[in-house]
């Protein structure tokens, strides 16, 4: 049996939580002889319905747990505190629209063993399932060129959402700093300079319409490259 904790940070998600939600219990329930799981939401300072859409599940669920705060810090930050409460050893990130989807562990569970010892990081790399606008494959693009100029990371798609750290320290994760969208990077950052291996797995993504990757969030993106590069 593997033991998996799945961390999935929320920011308003009202209108999609119930529809992810059913989708991760009912992969997990026709998959209960292969995986033990707890589904991990840590909602970001949501303004909507977010939070009593999750508690509504916490009595539903017992495999779910719930965690929260005030104000909106952001996805990084958010993706923190779930890797800090995972009690596995075994961690999946997934989004909240689950725009890489659960099944896709199952090929990533054939591949690499995810009952071992070692320690590694699995990075989605995607395979768009849906087209992509010109506007996000521009910014993808210029972002893809600039982090491998600066930081060599050696994942070109380091923004895919599906991550999975596997017997990684809660040294490591205590250390990580950035609270945006660029978290991923700095993992994947300080994991190369710990020597850490990072396997890339290509993943079916399906795009979302109403993404908040907007241009003035790929431009902090940017900033905070360059913090994690010069500064940290």
């Amino acid at each position: 049996m593997i033991n998996i904790s799945i961390v999935i940070p929320c920011y308003n998600e009202e209108k999609i939580l119930p529809e992810s939600i059913e989708r991760l219990e009912k992969f997990f329930y026709q998959h209960r002889d292969r995986f033990v799981y707890e589904l991990i939401f840590v909602d970001d300072g949501s303004t909507d319905n977010t939070y009593e859409i999750l508690c509504s599940y916490i009595h539903h669920g017992k495999n779910i747990r719930v965690e929260a705060y005030k104000y909106n810090i952001g996805k990084g930050y958010a993706i923190k505190q779930g890797l800090m409460l995972a009690q596995y050893n075994t961690i999946l990130i997934l989004d909240a629209d689950l725009s890489v989807r659960p099944e896709e562990l199952l090929p990533i569970s054939m591949s690499h063993d995810l009952e071992s010892d070692d320690t590694f990081i699995v990075c989605g790399i995607r395979k768009y399932a849906v087209p992509q606008t010109k506007m996000r494959i521009l910014l993808g693009k210029g972002f893809s060129l600039l982090h491998r100029i600066w930081l060599n990371v050696g994942i070109w798609d380091s923004q895919c959402p599906m991550k999975i750290l596997h017997n990684v320290s809660d040294e490591f994760v205590s250390e990580l700093k950035i609270e945006g969208f660029a978290y991923d990077l700095e993992l994947l950052y300080r994991a190369k300079k710990q020597n850490i291996t990072v396997n890339p797995f290509k993943t079916l993504y399906y795009n979302v319409s109403d993404s908040r990757v907007t241009v003035l969030k790929t431009i902090r993106m940017f900033w905070d490259m360059l913090k994690i590069r010069f500064i940290q």
